[in-house]
């Protein structure tokens, strides 16, 4: 099985979607939540913007998953996946986690959605910088510590969205 967390690698491919304008308008017709009225508390956990409620059964939601295990050619038994968008504007902080749970093998990926994003509003993962450019993908393993670098804005048109993957293997 492809393990990131083995390797160290972080992988990132630039264009990820053909047509990431499109998956941005769409993003932002979704409804986002804060913490306390998230409908699904496991989603948001401890996350410190906003996020949409999972997208995993829609069509949408199920080709992103599909290309993602078919791009890092990921095999083993998928127990669990969560593809939303999350949503920070500049008054968020850095909050450095990892997204390992129950001690299975655990991917994230993160999607950069802003078309004149800040090249240091990226990712940090284990204390290095990943530049963040509208429609790259970043792919790791969660068990790695991370947080994002910097966010922006003041209201859901002009801060900072990213898709949120999470793909979770039995171990």
């Amino acid at each position: 099985m492809f393990s990131p967390f083995e390797t160290g690698v972080v992988f990132q491919k630039e264009n990820f979607f053909d047509n990431p304008h499109l998956v941005r308008l769409w993003a932002l017709t979704h409804k986002f939540y804060d913490r306390k009225h998230h409908p699904n508390k496991k989603l948001i956990s401890y996350f410190p913007g906003l996020r949409t409620n999972q997208l995993n059964q829609s069509r949408f939601g199920k080709k992103v998953i599909d290309d993602m295990l078919e791009l890092f050619q990921i095999h083993g038994k998928l127990i669990d996946s969560t593809v939303c968008f999350s949503l920070t504007d500049g008054s968020v902080r850095q909050q450095v986690h990892t997204d390992d749970e129950y001690g299975h093998i655990n991917y994230t990926g993160i999607v950069y959605l802003n078309p004149s994003i800040p090249e240091d509003c990226g990712t940090i993962i284990s204390s290095k910088q990943f530049s963040s450019k509208f429609n790259k993908l970043i792919f790791f393993d969660g068990k790695h510590p991370h947080t994002m670098a910097k966010s922006f804005g003041t209201n859901k048109l002009n801060s900072r969205l990213v898709m949120t993957v999470y793909l979770q293997f039995e171990s």
